[in-house]
């Protein structure tokens, strides 16, 4: 079992609520302060790249299996958390 499926499996008890925050606040905070990482996230974007798009890929199938937990969770709820965590990220 690889680390993503371990730490999903592990989150699914709320809803991945948890796990959503964490990653979250996480990504704020990291990229806020690395420099060097923002400058990378740029070139992601502003190039297409076999390494950009291999790194876009591995996020969109965590962000997806992390997003089918959560779904439930804000199901009939109001909130839209795929719109939203799609502009956080």
């Amino acid at each position: 079992m690889l680390f993503e499926d371990n730490l999903l499996a592990a989150n699914r008890h709320d809803f991945g609520q948890t796990l959503a925050k964490n990653i979250l606040e996480s990504q704020i905070e990291y990229f806020y302060c690395n420099k060097e990482m923002q400058q990378i996230m740029r070139w992601q974007i502003n190039e297409s790249n076999d390494i950009s798009r291999g790194l876009a890929d591995s996020r969109e199938r965590l962000g997806e299996e992390m997003l089918g937990i959560t779904d439930h969770y804000f199901k009939d709820s109001g909130v839209n958390f795929r719109a939203l965590s799609a502009v956080v990220i």
